[in-house]
């Protein structure tokens, strides 16, 4: 789960409440929520970069152009457009079969194969009313796409509350690229009674929500908030419930942090009705020159052992200045697998590298220089017995030390 490359960095974690949701949903963002075939074509992705914007203040200041195939009504009160009507002002666009406007209270009321961009966001639906210069209004079984995520959706109604805010009830959302053919369903799709969208403030709040993840749905979250674009988001992750009979009644509560753009770190509180309170943290940083993650899961009292458990996983990678040493490259690299006792690969399996019985722990240097090649390291192992099956400990490693020579050209002859 840990990225160790800038790319893996914008992947998708979910928070929600309880307080948020940042799922990998908006993110997944990061992955593709659909995989894409092969030999699929290229598409431009969109960008908000280019957008003018208009300020508020000039908004009722800009002229209103309208065209159909036939325009009827009165000057300065109200016009009326039928048949491949359109109405424009600004960065905001209507079109319909039929579309009337209302100039005294800037009101535009269009029916028939609606559809409305707004700088870059598109509706689509049977009936619009919009006023124009503060973008209130209503839009009944509408369709929408937002230009920052491509994420897409449907609603039983939105209401516009003005530029930047919408609320749409009965609705659904996904980032997941629609395909066209029958039967099409996102790997993922939010739902919920309302959900509410500020494109300014780049949130989404989602009520009496559920979350579907490739055919399995979660149970209805009071409120759900997330990023509308590729930002991560500190918030609680969904939480994971179990029953065994050995553990009894299991819950844990993840809260993901965004402490920096290559800092983060997640908090795994776990609670176990017959052992007792495990507690996990995971960090992740990412440097010019090292980046790495470190997790720690810690049990003060487990009741049915009767003692401490603890398990430590970390990974580091650094790259080192050559130079003062004479060498052309020198690379480090550090690993710790360790944990409490024999029966923790049993008893806790939150982390796969923790439930191996043979646990590496291992640090390395690396250099380079002309011809030559070096490695300087250790490794020592935990091995965890079981009566029932034991192991015969391997030698540690301590310490290795490595030494080549290649050379690619000796006298005019590769070899």
């Amino acid at each position: 789960m840990p990225e160790l490359n800038r790319a893996l960095w914008q992947r998708c974690r979910v928070p929600l409440p309880l307080a948020a949701l940042s799922l990998a949903m908006l993110h997944a963002q990061g992955a593709s929520a659909q995989a894409v075939p092969f030999d699929a074509p290229l598409v431009l992705k969109r960008t908000p970069e280019l957008a003018e914007t208009i300020a508020p203040e000039l908004r009722g200041q800009l002229p209103s152009f309208v065209d159909g195939n036939r325009i009827s009504g009165r000057p300065d009160l109200e016009t009326i457009v039928e048949g491949n009507a359109s109405l424009r002002r600004g960065d905001t666009v209507i079109n319909a079969d039929r579309l009337e406007y209302y100039q005294p209270d800037d009101l535009a009321k269009a029916r028939g194969n609606v559809r409305v961009n707004q700088a870059g966001n598109v509706y689509e639906g049977p009936e619009l009313q919009l006023r124009l210069e503060t973008f209130e209004g209503f839009f009944n079984n509408v369709r929408y796409r937002f230009l920052a995520t491509g994420g897409h959706g449907e609603a039983d109604r939105i209401d516009f509350v003005d530029s930047n805010v919408s609320v749409a009830r009965n609705a659904n959302y996904t980032t997941c690229r629609r395909e066209d053919y029958p039967g099409w369903m996102p790997a993922w799709l939010l739902s919920a009674a309302t959900l509410t969208a500020d494109t300014e403030e780049n949130v989404g709040v989602a009520t009496d929500a559920r979350l579907s993840f490739m055919g399995i749905t979660t149970p209805a979250f009071p409120s759900i908030s997330f990023p509308l674009n590729n930002d991560r988001k500190s918030g609680f992750l969904p939480p994971t419930i179990g029953l065994d009979s050995v553990n009894g009644f299991d819950v844990t509560l993840p809260y993901y942090w965004n402490i920096a753009p290559n800092r983060d770190a997640t908090f795994y509180p776990q609670l176990m009705s017959k052992r007792g309170l495990n507690v996990g943290s995971e960090f992740r940083y990412l440097e010019d020159k090292y980046n790495g993650t470190a997790r720690v899961d810690v049990m003060p009292e487990d009741s049915l052992r009767n003692r401490t458990r603890w398990g430590v996983w970390t990974h580091h990678e650094q790259t080192f200045d050559p130079k003062p040493f004479g060498l052309d490259s020198l690379t480090g690299s550090l690993n710790i697998n360790r944990v409490s006792d024999n029966d923790y690969w049993r008893d806790f399996s939150r982390t796969p590298s923790l439930t191996q019985r043979l646990l590496n722990s291992n640090g390395s240097l690396n250099w380079a220089t002309g011809d030559w090649s070096g490695f300087f390291g250790a490794t020592k192992y935990q091995t965890l017995q079981y009566d029932a099956a034991p192991l015969t400990p391997p030698y540690d490693r301590v310490p290795q030390i490595t030494a080549n020579y290649a050379k690619y050209d000796w006298n005019g002859f590769d070899i």
